[in-house]
């Protein structure tokens, strides 16, 4: 029987500014935080970022847990982050330290 290796993930508070990948190879970047929701844009990990359109969503905080695996740094060529108000970005956005 093949042995399931599980990724775990500490429920650290979620900083605006910081990216995180999900099992699938999903990228997310917090862009907005507002009490226990999460608002998001994500792109797909396997292509990496061509440019555009980044789609946006708002989750519960258990949800975003739930689904990213790792922070990861915040690819150089994503657009500006939108100022969708709420908590500000950190001084360490996008780093794994």
């Amino acid at each position: 029987m093949a042995q399931i290796e599980e990724t775990i993930v500490s429920k650290r508070p979620v900083a605006v500014g910081e990216c995180y990948s999900t099992g699938s190879e999903q990228y997310r970047r917090v862009v907005g935080i507002d009490g226990d929701q999460v608002t998001y844009e994500s792109w797909g990990g396997r292509v990496g970022y061509r440019g555009g359109h980044l789609h946006r969503e708002t989750v519960g905080m258990d949800g975003f847990w739930g689904a990213v695996d790792i922070s990861i740094p915040c690819p150089a060529n994503l657009p500006p982050m939108p100022d969708l108000g709420g908590v500000a970005p950190s001084e360490d956005a996008g780093t794994d330290g």
